[in-house]
This record gives C-alpha cells, sequence and structure tokens, in this order.
C-alpha cells in the first residue's frame, strides 16, 4: 500500500482537457434523490460509462469496472457472498501433520502424514518412515500409502484417479515431482525448473502441474502437462496464468484457475480460450485477505449453481467455503478508487456490510488507464452522477475543480451530528481536501513520508529551504544522483511540490505568475545535473523514507547514526511529513442519493475499532487513542521478540544501501517515541490546486533536460502557459 521513492503523484498525472473541469456545472436538482431509490442510478452504482470528448456516453462497460458489481434483472445489486463449513478437525493430542487436502470422486478428502518410529532388523537402528491416511468428512480414515522415510513424506500429496500418489514438494536444494504406488514404492523423482505450487487431474486423466517463481505477488506462473508414467513435464504455453498467487482445479472439462487478485475461470488446454466463471473485481470479497495468517487453499471446483467450493486449510482444520454471486438486498453505496490493494479496508467493507442496512461496493479502475478513469469520473458528477463516495486521489487533477463547483459533500455536519471531534485525530483526518470551513474529504489511515538528505550537502544545523537547498546542490563540485531511481522530472517535481504559491511565483488570488526570479533556473539546473544513472556508481545523497510505522521510524538518533537530516517535504512554512493521498482519503460525491448511507461508512472507519483493525494491516490510525494503542503493542512485541529486523535499502553516510537493519529491544528511546508522534501530528497533505499547473511545469521542463531547449526557452513556454491555464480558469 505504500508508494515507492519519488514524487507521490510522480508517474500518474498526465496534462487533463480543461474543459473536463471547467464543465463542472452541477444541476440543482442534484443529490434530490430519496435514500433507497435506485432509479437514474446507472452512473451511481453500475458500471462506469465509456463518455466521448463531446459528453455522449456509450452502453459498453468500461474495461476495469466490470464483473460481479452490476445489477440483476430485478435492480438489486449482485455481489459475492461467502459461507464456510468446518469439515475436518485435528483431534486433541491426534499426532502427525497435514498433507494435503482435494475432491476425489466429488467428495472432500484429507490426507494426513503420521511419522512412526520403526526398529530395523537389517540395520539395527530405529529408522523413522511416514505413513499417508486418507481421512473423509464423515469421519472415517484409513491409511492410504506409507512407508516412506522422513523426508520423502514431505510436501503436499495429491491422489489420482487410478489410486496412485502423487507428492510435489520444494526444498532449497531443489524443486520435485514424485509418484508412489500404494505400497510406499517410489516410482520416480523428477527435479523441476521451478517450485511446484499445485497439482490436479482433469477429467480426461491427464495431469496438470502449477510452477510458481515463488516471489509472492510477483511470481511468475506457467501451468505444464506431466506424463503420469514417467514424470516429465511440457509446457502449455497456451494457457494464459498471470502473475502472483494462482491455484489451479478440474473442471468438468477445461482447467480451472483461480487468480485470487480477480476470478475464477476456466481454459481450454488445447486453444487456450478462456472464460471467466466468478469475478472478485468491483465486489466486496477479498480472496488475499482471507489467505493471511498461514491459510492454504488446497482443492477447488465449480458446483453447477455457478459458485465456487473451495477446501483450504485453516488453523489446523480443513475447512469448504462457498462463494457464490447473490442479489443483495440492501441499499448500495458505490465507493470508486483507482485500485483497494489496501487489506484493511476491504476487511472493514466486510465488517460493514454484515452490520448495516447499506451495502458498499467497491468499483476500482483495475487494468484501466488511471488519467481515462479520473476523466469519466469528473465527467459523470459533472452530469449529476458518478459513484457515492471518492477514494484516494480517484479524480487526480479533477479535485480542485470538483471542490470550487460544489462536486463534493460539505462533511463537518455529519460530524457534528455523529460526535466526530476533530481534537480526537491527527489533523491530516480532516485536512486533505478542505476549502474554508469545510471539510471535504476525511483521510482514515496515516500514509506520510518524508526526504533524509546527507548531512555534508547542508550541514548539520542548518534548517532547510528551496533557496538553501538548490544553491547548496549547485555548489558542489562532486558529481553525484539526488535520490535513487529518480530522474530530472521527479527531482523538479520533489522541489516544487509542497508550495501552494511554488515559492512566491504563482498569485492565484490575482491569477497572475511571474517565474523572473531566477529560482526556477536554478531548479531546473539541479534537477537536470542530479538524476540517477544506474550505470554510474555516483553516491545518492536524499532518500524518500515512509514514516508511518514506529519501527522504520527516523528517529534524529537514526540519523545521527545515518549522516542524515530531514530535508522535507518543503512546505511554504517548513519542512514537514507528506500524506500520500493516493491511499486513505474519502469524500463523498454531492450528487449522491445515498449521502446518509456512504457517511455511515466514513464514520465506521474513523471509530475505535475499525482504527485499531489498522494496525495488524500495516496501516497507521489517524485516532490518537489507537495510534497509542499502536506504539504500546509495537513496543510489547519488540520486548517478547527482542529485536525487529527490517530489510530495505538506507542512506548510510553519503551510500545507499541495501542493509537488514535491527531494532533492539531499548533501542526506542521517548525521544523517538516523541519525534514518531510528533511527525504524525506534523503530517500535511500536498496542495491540490497546483496540481494541474505542476504538470505544466514539469512537461515543458522536460525539453530542456533533453538538450531540445535552452533554460530561457522553457522558462518563457512555462510562463505563457500556466498564464493561459491562470485565465481560462478565471483565478
Amino acid at each position: 500500500m505504500k508508494e515507492g521513492v519519488g514524487g507521490t503523484r510522480a508517474g500518474m498525472r498526465r496534462v487533463r482537457c480543461l474543459a473536463v473541469a471547467s464543465c463542472c456545472v452541477f444541476l440543482a436538482a442534484c443529490g434530490k434523490e430519496q435514500e433507497g431509490d435506485t432509479k437514474g442510478m446507472s452512473g451511481a452504482a453500475g458500471p462506469v460509462e465509456n463518455i466521448g470528448t463531446d459528453g455522449s456516453s456509450g452502453t459498453e462497460t468500461s474495461q476495469g469496472m466490470e464483473g460481479a458489481g452490476d445489477f440483476g434483472e430485478n435492480g438489486k445489486y449482485l455481489d459475492i457472498v461467502s459461507e464456510t463449513e468446518t469439515i475436518f478437525v485435528r483431534q486433541e493430542d491426534e499426532p502427525g501433520w497435514f498433507a494435503g487436502m482435494q475432491y476425489q470422486q466429488g467428495e472432500p478428502v484429507m490426507l494426513w502424514a503420521v511419522n512412526e518410529a520403526e526398529w530395523d532388523e537389517e540395520k539395527n537402528e530405529i529408522v523413522d518412515t511416514v505413513d499417508i491416511y486418507l481421512k473423509r468428512a464423515d469421519g472415517s480414515s484409513e491409511l492410504f500409502v506409507g512407508g516412506f522415510s522422513s523426508n520423502d513424506g514431505m510436501g503436499k500429496w495429491y491422489i489420482a484417479a487410478d489410486g496412485s500418489a502423487y507428492n510435489i514438494l520444494s526444498y532449497s536444494s531443489g524443486s520435485y515431482v514424485a509418484k508412489w504406488d500404494r505400497d510406499g514404492e517410489a516410482l520416480y523423482k523428477r527435479e523441476l525448473d521451478m517450485a511446484p505450487t499445485d497439482i490436479c487431474q482433469l477429467a480426461d486423466g491427464r495431469m496438470i502441474l502449477l510452477l510458481s517463481s515463488m516471489n509472492g505477488l510477483n511470481g511468475i506462473n506457467k501451468a505444464v502437462e506431466m506424463d503420469p508414467e514417467t514424470g516429465t513435464v511440457t509446457e502449455l504455453k497456451q494457457v494464459r496464468i498471470g502473475k502472483g498467487i494462482n491455484y489451479i482445479g478440474a473442471g468438468s472439462e477445461d482447467l480451472l484457475v483461480m487468480d485470487i487478485h480477480n476470478e475464477v475461470r476456466k481454459v481450454n488446454t488445447e486453444d487456450g480460450k478462456e472464460s471467466g466463471l466468478l469475478i472478485f473485481v468491483n465486489t466486496s470479497y477479498d480472496m488475499l485477505n482471507k489467505l493471511s495468517g498461514g491459510v492454504r487453499i488446497e482443492d477447488f471446483r465449480v458446483l453447477e449453481d455457478g459458485a465456487v467450493e473451495i477446501l483450504k486449510l485453516e488453523n489446523g482444520m480443513g475447512i469448504r467455503e462457498t462463494i457464490r454471486l447473490k442479489e443483495v438486498d440492501k441499499i448500495p453505496v458505490v465507493v470508486r478508487g483507482f485500485h483497494f490493494s489496501n487489506g484493511w479496508i476491504r476487511g472493514r467493507v466486510g465488517a460493514f456490510n454484515q452490520s448495516s442496512n447499506y451495502h458498499i461496493v467497491l468499483q476500482e479502475a483495475g487494468e484501466s488507464d488511471w488519467g481515462d478513469f479520473a476523466a469519466q469520473t469528473s465527467i459523470q458528477i459533472a452530469t449529476g452522477k458518478g459513484p457515492d463516495i471518492l477514494y484516494g486521489e480517484v479524480l487526480d487533477d479533477y479535485i480542485q475543480g470538483m471542490m470550487d463547483k460544489g462536486g463534493f459533500e460539505d462533511l463537518r455536519p455529519y460530524m457534528e451530528e455523529s460526535g466526530i471531534k476533530e481534537e480526537d485525530y491527527f489533523p491530516i483526518a480532516f485536512s486533505s481536501w478542505r476549502d474554508g470551513d469545510g471539510i471535504y474529504g476525511v483521510n482514515v489511515d496515516l500514509n506520510s513520508y518524508q526526504y533524509m538528505i546527507d548531512i555534508s550537502v547542508l550541514g548539520e544545523d542548518k534548517e532547510p529551504d528551496i533557496r538553501t537547498l538548490v544553491d547548496a546542490l549547485l555548489a558542489r563540485e562532486e558529481k553525484g544522483a539526488y535520490m535513487r531511481f529518480c530522474g530530472s522530472r521527479d527531482i523538479l517535481e520533489m522541489f516544487l511540490e509542497g508550495s501552494e504559491s511554488f515559492w512566491g511565483m504563482v498569485d492565484w488570488e490575482r491569477g497572475t505568475c511571474d517565474f523572473s526570479g531566477g529560482l526556477l533556473e536554478k531548479m531546473l539546473e539541479t534537477a537536470k545535473r542530479y538524476p540517477y544513472d544506474e550505470n554510474q556508481d555516483y553516491p545518492v545523497l536524499a532518500s524518500r523514507e515512509i514514516c508511518d510505522r514506529l519501527f522504520n521510524f527516523h528517529a534524529p538518533s537514526v540519523q545521527r547514526g545515518e549522516g542524515t537530516i530531514t530535508a522535507g517535504v518543503m512546505f511554504d512554512d517548513g519542512c514537514y511529513p507528506a500524506q500520500n493521498t493516493l491511499y486513505g482519503v474519502l469524500g463523498i460525491n454531492a450528487n449522491s442519493p445515498h449521502k446518509q448511507g456512504a457517511w455511515e461508512f466514513i464514520r465506521f472507519l474513523l471509530e475505535e475499532e475499525s482504527q485499531l483493525a489498522m494496525i495488524n494491516d500495516a496501516g497507521t490510525p489517524v485516532k490518537k487513542t489507537a495510534f497509542e494503542t499502536m506504539i504500546e503493542t509495537d513496543l510489547e512485541n519488540l520486548e517478547k521478540w527482542e529485536k525487529v529486523s527490517i530489510g530495505g535499502a538506507y542512506l548510510f553516510k553519503g551510500q545507499y544501501v541495501s542493509v537488514e537493519k535491527e531494532v533492539h529491544d531499548g533501542d526506542i528511546t521517548e525521544e523517538w517515541i516523541e519525534a514518531f508522534t510528533q511527525a504524525a501530528e506534523n503530517t500535511r497533505a500536498l496542495p491540490i490546486r497546483t496540481m494541474p499547473v505542476l504538470d505544466i511545469i514539469c512537461d515543458e521542463a522536460e525539453d530542456y533536460f533533453s538538450g531540445t531547449k535552452s533554460i530561457e526557452e522553457v522558462v518563457t513556454i512555462i510562463r505563457s502557459r500556466v498564464q493561459l491555464y491562470l485565465d481560462e480558469n478565471h483565478f
């Protein structure tokens, strides 16, 4: 859920058609529909229309917003519901360990390994052997195959239709698939080039393996067909298996593939043709979150009614989970965002939906172009439609325009009615989308960062400011890179991102700009001089550090040891941590017919229970009491574990190095905690109004960075384009 190095908005924004932002004249009747009325909701809760530049709309569903998140024939929302049942329970003091679970002839069975110590007369020693037992849901159990050595008994086991046993296993020394007969004799053991993560047998008898590079969410997968007689494998190149965590199963005719991020689909292994059976996108179902804590999917199948039945191991028990698409007889409240990769938000959606008369619907961009997604959303809101809740910077450059033209609901009256007090939360909770006394957005998660710079650049005691920083960088004689992986555009954006006035060069009230003071030229020259080049071994001068968790936080004592000082984010009145508003900020569409339901969800996320639930999902509460509990929990864990290892790359005495940093019990001082808490208190949102102008400056600067225009030419063009923007938008 965290951004990489570089500006938080870098690489996401594009120059937008200004006509879109300026067309936001809201209808007088907007938002007057009664709660529960689903009429006129094609924009609010259905698929996003394909909207042309002239404002016309088509009938196709936008890519990345389709799937289960639609309405049924009677107008009720379709969502995935889940039912679970425990079918295998480990008895108290029962010896052995779990060895697999699968469907055998349509019925769930569990494979259970038991270690036996026997005296070998010939060897005159005790020999450890492993037996595999087959357990059925009715409680019966039988020895299936046995007599292996303890090493051969490990891994995941699978029973083929002819009764032969396979097991797949990976050691540090290699990955293997083995086949055994019922007497425990090895028929073969074949080494594989990738780790086998799943196995199944199709209806026609063919054995299929899923191989993975075992790199978590970025792992590469491929499906192979295995010759049951020899164990040799042949890649099924026509079968597409995406990155990340996937599973395979046997359909009535085809191979089933479960991509835990997106869908369950069937794939024809001959020609690779596929079709989705149950799509997770735009539903409240979160498979990834359900697989935390060592939960393992073992097998799955698709039932005749389209439901997916999953066998999984959870807390030592065999669980059968059935998920199906079902009409939800509740009022839908649509939350739209670029993505919902944060496991906490999905978990809170599930908890809210179980207890509320409203049903939260997640609508995400998926693989759609984020710029197009933001533009379509902006146009929908401008025409009186759109989602009920905007999540993150889903409006991108249009946020300020929407706020100015009344596109967001003022949340202050809702807060007062609900007893939500600002002083109970860090200021960032209510400051991202704010205008005067109006509060138009709420940050439910503290997701902050700041910049560290090598002490040699500014010295130990200097309070960094933009002019001092660029002067110091230009005065350096040694070559260097400003920040790892950051090009010249990224550096320029970091210099500008925190200033509402771009350091006095833009006057929003008068609608004028003045770039004649020489500061912009210095920024451009500095940015061009210090881009990162992976082919050069230059020292890296600065780093971007996440400062929202206690162990990762760079307290003053840590900075002294690393030879760094804090150098931003630089705002007009000083250096402070900045909030990454791509995640966590929520606002209510002023056109929503379900404003009360939308607020109830936001209030639910701000409550103590939800804020405390964030701690275990790598989030940081904005509620102060929950934040204090997080610190106490971290300190208790550190005392229990004695140390915490944090892997990563750090700026250390002028070099950016990959290290495993250890935090030991006793390292966390009162100074550390106080500085960490103060950073949370000081965290600010980046200016919103500046985003389109920041794009203009950075886009035009590319010609200087590439050498196609002089610095004087570029500054002249920037001045002209920025003034045109200010004139057209009536600042």
